[in-house]
């Protein structure tokens, strides 16, 4: 079980999960390119997995007992990658730009910006 799992069934249980500022974690990672890709792809697919399985009940459990830390979890769980939303974010920005930049409008920018 990985740490958000072990995350959400604390978090089920009732409790929250707070930050140890002395605690150390020791773990080897990916050196080469392709193995540090293949480690990325299985975070990923088990992030979909957790998704699939916990998200609703996360949501539903945390409206039945009105827990903030519930729906913290399920939003999480749910909410994309933050690489993908700073990618998201500069492509909106330059895309912005480009038509501003030919006179099409400055309303792009707020949209990019939203």
């Amino acid at each position: 079980m990985d740490d958000v799992e072990y995350g959400i069934r604390i978090g089920l249980a009732g409790h929250g999960v707070y930050y140890a500022g002395d605690a150390r974690v020791l773990g080897q990672m990916p050196v080469s390119g392709r193995a540090s890709r293949t480690q990325r792809e299985r975070w990923e697919l088990g992030r979909l997995s957790l998704v699939r399985r916990h998200a609703a009940h996360l949501v539903g459990e945390a409206v039945r007992r009105r827990s903030l830390v519930l729906m913290d979890l399920a939003a999480d769980l749910l909410g994309p990658p933050l690489s993908y939303i700073a990618l998201g974010s500069i492509a909106g920005f330059v895309l912005a730009g480009f038509r501003f930049a030919a006179g099409i409008g400055m309303w792009w920018a707020f949209v990019a910006g939203a």
